[in-house]
């Protein structure tokens, strides 16, 4: 039997996108093998190489709508869905009011960023710092146009008219564009003056078309009259959001709702002061509406990505509803890191989050055990396995996965 471990004191976040496990066989005892040239002829290895047998490869269409790793932007439609972007899955989802999945948009996206819906118009609009871009879609799906020459696109909203508004870090600016692309005026600059960006994020047209803006490097909202004017703004650096960064704003009448790495604040927009927060979570942006509530994408100190949902101006408490869940779908890597080869003839492949997954030697993946964090693996002939987690306990499970027993190693 083969004994597998890992080193948990260096983890480091995989590269998003196609996640691959290769299997290796040792031929014989020896070294100094080099690989061909693509296209050469390939002479037989010398003895002692390892030689390639087979690659599995998972992605994120293995994953199924309403899971998130990486949610970032967010925008709702008047009739009552929700358009939700993941970077890491490289996809935008269309939700029911309820958080159904509708429709999924993955074609021609790299790192989706923060999004805006124009139902009106049948428009979805998407930034991708990764394409320099903003792309776009109609609700369904389909391909529009790609407007590129980008190179700093963060956030984006609609203005009631149809135009189109971009925030851009490369000059810390925003950018206007009519609906079919054509580009505009450019407000803002490098600085901490009136009308100055640092590193602007999500942005917000409100209903009376001034333009609000995240601005994280100066950890405030920046906002423009409806002529690029400057007008004003609101420090976010203050109370439960103190020393994080704005990430998005949304503009309910008399009340801002910021999204910051310290959660959610609601400020005041006449004393431009915090008046509530929803803290203890990363929020990566929101919006709301009297009739849907408020939302937010969030990375939550504890549990699943995804997006939650309060009250219509609740300031304080838990969310009503939390739309996500584990990525623990079977045969989907989440950041495979170790591979021990049982007696069973299974391969058993340590995931995170914390689970083994079951295989046979073709990639097939037949079974999953999910729970403790371990570090290595082994199963016998019958295929009970074994695993030690990161505090030195041995757990034994039966071949269906339930728990044997658990022993401490001392």
């Amino acid at each position: 039997m083969t004994l597998a471990s890992k080193q948990r004191s260096a983890r480091v976040p995989h590269r998003a996108g196609v996640i691959a496990l290769a299997l290796f066989v040792l031929l014989v005892l020896a070294t100094g093998h080099r690989a061909a040239r693509p296209g050469a002829a390939q002479p037989a290895p010398p003895p002692g190489s390892y030689v390639a047998l087979d690659t599995w490869t998972t992605s994120a269409a293995a994953i199924p709508g309403g899971l998130w790793a990486d949610p970032v932007g967010l925008d709702l439609l008047p009739s009552g869905g929700v358009v939700v972007s993941d970077a890491r899955f490289r996809r935008v989802e269309v939700l029911a009011a309820d958080g159904a999945p509708q429709v999924m948009i993955a074609a021609g996206l790299t790192t989706p960023g923060h999004v805006a819906a124009d139902e009106a118009r049948d428009r979805i609009y998407v930034v991708d710092a990764g394409e320099a871009a903003v792309v776009v879609f109609q609700l369904d799906g389909s391909p529009v146009a790609t407007w590129p020459g980008i190179g700093g696109a963060a956030g984006v909203a609609v203005a009631a008219d149809g135009r189109v508004v971009v925030s851009d870090t490369d000059g810390d600016v925003v950018r206007w564009f009519a609906a079919d692309g054509t580009p505009g005026a450019v407000w803002g600059g490098t600085g901490a003056g009136p009308g100055q960006l640092d590193t602007p994020a999500g942005l917000e047209v409100d209903a009376d078309g001034r333009v609000l803006v995240a601005d994280r490097g100066n950890r405030r909202i920046v906002i423009f009259e409806t002529d690029g004017s400057p007008g004003g703004t609101i420090s976010t650096d203050t109370g439960s959001l103190a020393g994080s960064e704005p990430n998005d704003v949304h503009a309910d009448t008399d009340v801002l709702w910021v999204a910051s790495g310290a959660g959610l604040g609601r400020f005041d927009r006449g004393s431009r002061r915090i008046t509530g927060a929803l803290p203890e979570m990363d929020a990566r942006a929101v919006s709301g509406s009297s009739a849907q509530g408020l939302l937010a994408t969030v990375l939550p100190g504890n549990g699943d990505p995804g997006v939650w949902r309060w009250r219509h101006r609740q300031a304080s408490g838990e969310p009503m509803a939390t739309w996500g869940g584990p990525l623990t779908v079977p045969g989907f890597l989440d950041g495979a890191e170790a591979i021990a080869i049982g007696a069973d003839g299974a391969a058993y492949v340590v995931d995170v989050p914390p689970r083994l997954q079951r295989y046979a030697l073709d990639g097939t993946p037949s079974s999953q055990i999910v729970g403790p964090d371990v570090v290595q693996v082994d199963a016998d002939a019958a295929g009970a396995v074994y695993a030690v987690d990161e505090g030195g306990t041995v757990h034994a499970f039966a071949a269906d996965g339930s728990t044997r027993w658990t022993a401490r190693m001392r």
